[in-house]
């Protein structure tokens, strides 16, 4: 690309398309970022931000989490709006904005202690807000009293690469206009070996053996890791995902999940969940057997079957596990006992079968 074509497209941007805005000064509420990026299409509004894209800088976590606790504040609602790219329209009598396509990206700071302790934490985890984040704890390595500043010519080279990467994932092109930058994005495909791969890591993520918190707060890796995956791959001047980026890509999202561990304190938390999830496999195999020979599998049947020496609340863990599995490994139907009372039975589902075939490998008792 020519000098004079770089010109060409930052004084078309200047002008038209405004370069992507950075703010670092907190955020206080829904309605002032979704001003920052409204359409300008409201009636007697002439200035309109056709470019959607923000990155945000929030030092102060625990401000925006406060946020969520004052009344009619939709900070959160209009923030879990633009990570999900969906358009933003809060309802006000007064001084309607309208953000299409919103591309906002948000990175916060904020101490374990506070996060994990924070009164809005529960609603927040709950609410898919927090999941939406990658989280990362950081703490220093290295014991060094002066740091020394990264000299400026390296600086340029990284800023100089990561620009034309981007630029060619723009086929070439500074347009930053909401309707028009579509048409110059360039598609990210997978190589063969990548699919594989992901193929077989998706369901892992999928159906981890998390506790609930572990596994709320990680729900969206699955989305990070393509994301991650996608970035590595333009970083290196590609447009295939090969296996090198997906296998980065879950590295990182492995370092998030074990942040998590660390910082809400869920070791215990975890072990039980994975012994859940290795007693679960038994269980699989035990109604697989059970109901083969009965043609029915009630939670009785599967106690006797271990001897008596299981609890009813392993035995309903794994049962809870087996059934919210993606897919789902075993079924739930009534039957009425001999008491006439109707309890429930417990049958395989096909999926179940493949799974045993590739996990159990004919199990044992």
């Amino acid at each position: 690309m020519s000098d004079n074509q770089f010109q060409l497209g930052k004084s078309k941007g200047l002008k038209d398309y405004p370069f992507l805005k950075v703010h670092s000064g907190g955020l206080s509420s829904g309605e002032g970022l979704a001003a920052a990026l409204d359409d300008g299409e409201g009636e007697g509004k002439s200035i309109s931000v056709t470019d959607k894209r923000m990155l945000i800088f929030e030092p102060e976590f625990a401000n925006s989490m406060n946020m969520a606790q004052r009344s009619g504040n939709i900070l959160i609602m209009v923030l879990r709006n633009a990570y999900d790219g969906v358009n933003i329209e809060p309802l006000t009598k007064r001084d309607k904005v309208r953000v299409s396509d919103p591309h906002v990206c948000l990175i916060a700071h904020i101490t374990a202690r506070e996060l994990s302790n924070h009164d809005q934490f529960n609603m927040l985890a709950n609410n898919g807000m927090l999941n939406r984040f990658l989280i990362l704890w950081q703490q220093p390595v290295k014991e060094i009293a002066f740091p020394e500043p990264i000299d400026q010519d390296t600086v340029d080279q990284m800023a100089e690469t990561l620009a034309s990467r981007i630029l060619m994932a723009r086929k070439g092109s500074h347009e930053t206009h909401w309707r028009k930058v579509r048409k110059n994005l360039t598609p990210i495909s997978l190589s063969h070996d990548a699919i594989t791969l992901w193929e077989r890591e998706y369901g892992r993520l999928l159906n981890r053996a998390d506790c609930e918190t572990v596994m709320i707060l990680t729900r969206r890796h699955r989305l990070h890791a393509l994301i991650l995956a996608s970035l590595f791959a333009i970083i290196n001047g590609r447009t295939e995902i090969q296996v090198a980026d997906i296998q980065s890509a879950l590295a990182w999202c492995e370092y998030s999940r074990q942040s998590v561990v660390y910082i809400f304190n869920s070791i215990r938390e975890q072990k039980t969940a994975q012994a859940t999830y290795s007693l679960s496999r038994k269980v699989l195999f035990a109604i697989y057997r059970i109901s083969d020979k009965s043609s029915q599998c009630t939670k009785t049947d599967i106690h006797n079957w271990f001897s008596r020496k299981l609890k009813s609340g392993q035995i309903q863990a794994c049962l809870e596990y087996l059934l919210n599995h993606i897919p789902p490994l075993i079924e739930q139907y009534p039957i009425t006992n001999k008491n006439k009372r109707t309890i429930p039975s417990y049958r395989l589902t096909k999926a179940a079968r493949k799974h045993l075939n590739d996990n159990l490998n004919g199990g044992s008792r």
